[in-house]
């Protein structure tokens, strides 16, 4: 009877260990293994000649060595299986193991009370790629935003981005430059009002109007409507602004000098009112038409009265040019009498 218990008792033990996912392997206080499960055999196929009852670990070490099966092993082997007998009689936590195959192990041993040892093996090997991936895409973020960083730093605009509660993501330097802010303002979860109540004091016009465009700046950030606007600045300078919402809720703006620009194009326009002051102040071409039709010609003699012949503008054609009209009088005292006359 206390045979078929002890049978029972064993049946349960094997079928208890043959369902852990994990490998198990008990050895005695010779340290010489006991018993495993299939998953020991699972995980180490090619060693399914090695894990015999009776077998000693550091037998197991060693044969493991010589097929390099572990990456860790590969040109120190006498040197690692050393390390690895010391992590055995000496367990303190889990520790993960390369195999030369791609997989990875998850090792952790405990002395038992007999002064035996159980080792428990799990492959954690999906995780290990996952986590590979996981830090490539860390990589990726970190060029990507190195990048971003690297762009927004040479950028001659000024960019500046906000949440849906319209809190600043991320704004680069020359935003804060263009509009006297302290660089402590440029931190990720500034309000947008704080930064609009604090560019007040750069912003050319009454504080009145300036706040009412702030409050309408505002509206069409919670409205999540695109515009477009240039702000003149108390130093001269006139920014344009560019804002356009996102799809998460919050907003992109960028903020460009467009000094220079402006006055380029307002150039021609005052170069416009200049010239038409001095074409209003001068005779039309109609009134031009009447003076050429006003000349006088006369034919003198070579040499007699003054230095050379030739036509002579009339009275009438020197009071349309002259400022000060002449009179007849004037025009008789130095006209130079003709032969005809005597």
């Amino acid at each position: 009877m206390p045979e078929n218990q002890d049978a029972k008792a064993h049946e349960c033990l094997v079928d208890a260990l043959e369902s852990l996912p994990q490998a198990f392997a008990l050895f005695d206080a010779d340290d010489r293994l006991v018993m495993c499960n299939s998953q020991n055999l699972a995980i180490d196929p090619e060693f399914a000649d090695v894990w015999k009852p009776g077998v000693a670990f550091v037998d197991a070490v060693r044969e493991s060595a010589k097929r390099s099966h572990v990456v860790e092993a590969g040109g120190r082997e006498e040197a690692w299986i050393a390390e690895r007998m010391e992590q055995h009689r000496n367990p303190a936590g889990g520790f993960e193991q390369r195999l030369s195959n791609g997989r990875w192990l998850r090792i952790s041993e405990r002395r038992t009370g007999e002064g035996g040892y159980v080792c428990i093996r799990s492959d954690i090997t999906s995780s290990k790629q996952q986590e590979a991936k996981l830090a490539g895409l860390t990589q990726e973020l970190h060029d990507a935003n190195s990048q971003l960083d690297t762009a927004m730093a040479n950028m001659a605009q000024g960019l500046a981005m906000f949440d849906g509660e319209q809190r600043l993501v991320l704004c680069n330097a020359q935003y804060l430059e263009l509009f006297g802010l302290p660089p402590e303002l440029g931190v990720p979860g500034t309000p947008l009002a704080e930064l609009l109540n604090r560019s007040i004091e750069c912003l050319r016009g009454d504080s009145s109007d300036l706040k009412a465009q702030i409050a309408q700046r505002l509206e069409r950030a919670r409205l999540r409507e695109p515009w477009s606007d240039n702000v003149s600045l108390e130093d001269g300078r006139i920014i344009e602004i560019n804002h356009n919402p996102l799809a998460d809720g919050g907003s992109l703006a960028t903020f460009e000098d467009v000094t220079a620009r402006v006055r380029a194009q307002e150039a021609p326009s005052q170069s416009e009112t200049q010239l038409r002051l001095v074409t209003d102040r001068c005779p039309s071409r109609s009134s031009i038409s009447t003076v050429k039709s006003d000349i006088v010609t006369s034919t003198r003699p070579s040499g007699i009265g003054m230095d050379a012949p030739g036509p002579r503008p009339s009275a009438r054609v020197l009071e349309k040019l002259s400022a000060k009209p002449i009179t007849r009088r004037s025009m008789t005292a130095s006209r130079v009498r003709s032969p005809a006359s005597g």
